[in-house]
C-alpha cells in the first residue's frame, strides 16, 4: 500500500472491502500499531487519532493497543501461537502468576 490518505468521521461505521491480499488487514493493523510486531512491515508518515500521531516517538504502542482494539476473523492477531496471543494481555500488564493457570 502506498500514498493512503483517509479521514474517518467520528461515530461512523466504515468497511474496507477488496480482494484477498490487497492490504485491508495491513491498513487496519496500522491503527493500533500491530504492524510493529511484524518485522517486514513498515509505516511512514502519520496515523492520527484524536489529533495524536499514533507513530510519534512519545506514544506508547502498548497504550495504543489498549485503547484501539481489533477483532479479526482469524483467532491469532499476532504472528505467534494461540497461547502467546492469549498470554499477551496479562504479560504486558505485569502478571506474575502461572500463565498456564489462566
Amino acid at each position: 500500500m502506498r500514498d493512503i490518505t483517509l479521514t474517518i468521521p467520528r461515530n461512523r461505521v466504515v468497511a474496507f472491502i477488496g480482494p484477498s491480499g490487497c492490504g485491508k488487514s495491513t491498513l487496519l493493523r496500522c491503527f493500533n500499531r500491530m504492524n510493529d510486531l511484524i518485522p517486514s512491515a513498515r509505516v511512514t508518515g502519520e496515523v492520527s487519532y484524536h489529533g495524536t500521531n499514533l507513530y510519534g516517538e512519545d506514544v506508547d504502542p502498548v497504550e495504543v493497543r489498549r485503547r484501539i482494539g481489533m477483532v479479526f476473523q482469524k483467532p491469532n492477531p499476532f504472528p505467534k501461537s494461540i497461547y502467546d496471543n492469549v498470554a499477551f494481555g496479562p504479560r504486558i500488564n505485569g502478571f506474575r502468576g502461572d500463565l498456564d493457570e489462566l
